[in-house]
């Protein structure tokens, strides 16, 4: 999962402009916001304070090493202090306008809440590349232009069913869409790459049908390589795919046209 960015910047300047403001924004609207008077008194001498140390060392031609040294030291206290303050009494305080909490740079939660996934309505374009030793490369786009490998902006995964075949023989029909196949369930954050292979002894508990003879692969990244057995060596491989949607299997999409390639 992405992390949201700390409201605490390492830079002295930024710093210095983010509890001003901080502290101003506060004073000002105490009472609606409902901050306690001492809590207010505290914020306001940790902040004169913080001035009177930052003084010393703004000018950077100026500054002693001593007074760098005890700016960095009342730095640690008092962000220590404002971390308290912020996620006690400001960052998930509903008497502030979440806007407000964004304008000061507090990241709360939902302030850019996510799009909700649409149903995906185009397949995959499937490339497979095989590089020698039952060693193949899976690349999927969307888009036919892009050079380069990429995933559908509302799936969170892409599956591909796959079978052999001998030399000769036509490519099997497509794993049929049912409500039991849905979408492989993928436990990952966001953000995090994962892959996932379904054996033939769990097809069944991961609604792969058994009879058509498929394997499934589930991952996260539009490129990645699957390694063969050497007895694969020699068969025709054929490859069905389909962008997913795991958390809402109904918005995942259909299958690719089949792809098929001899497994060197």
């Amino acid at each position: 999962m992405s992390k949201r960015p700390d409201y605490i910047s390492s830079s002295a300047i930024q710093f210095n402009q983010f509890q001003g403001d901080l502290h101003a924004a506060v004073t000002l609207n105490a009472v609606q916001w409902g901050i306690s008077a001492p809590l207010l008194g505290e914020f306001t001498q940790w902040s004169t304070n913080y001035v009177a140390f930052y003084s010393q060392v703004s000018i950077k031609d100026k500054r002693t090493k001593e007074a760098l040294d005890n700016y960095k030291a009342f730095v640690v206290d008092y962000v220590f202090f404002l971390r308290s303050f912020v996620q006690g009494s400001l960052v998930n305080n509903a008497l502030i306008p979440i806007g407000t909490r964004g304008a000061l740079g507090l990241n709360p939660r939902g302030l850019s809440p996510r799009q909700p996934k649409e149903k995906i309505t185009t397949e995959p374009i499937v490339k497979l590349i095989p590089l020698g030793g039952g060693l193949v490369r899976f690349n999927f786009k969307v888009d036919a232009a892009s050079r380069l490998a990429h995933m559908h902006p509302d799936s969170n995964g892409i599956a591909i069913y796959y079978r052999f075949s001998s030399i000769g023989n036509p490519a099997p029909l497509p794993p049929p869409v049912t409500s039991s196949l849905g979408a492989p369930v993928l436990t990952h954050e966001e953000g995090e790459e994962t892959d996932m292979v379904v054996t033939r002894d769990s097809r069944a508990d991961n609604g792969l049908p058994t009879t058509e003879g498929y394997e499934l692969y589930v991952s996260t990244r539009a490129q990645f390589m699957l390694q063969f057995s050497l007895s694969d060596i020699g068969k025709m491989l054929h490859v069905y795919a389909r962008w997913i949607n795991s958390s809402k299997p109904q918005n995942s999409g259909n299958f690719s046209n089949v792809s098929s390639m001899l497994i060197g």
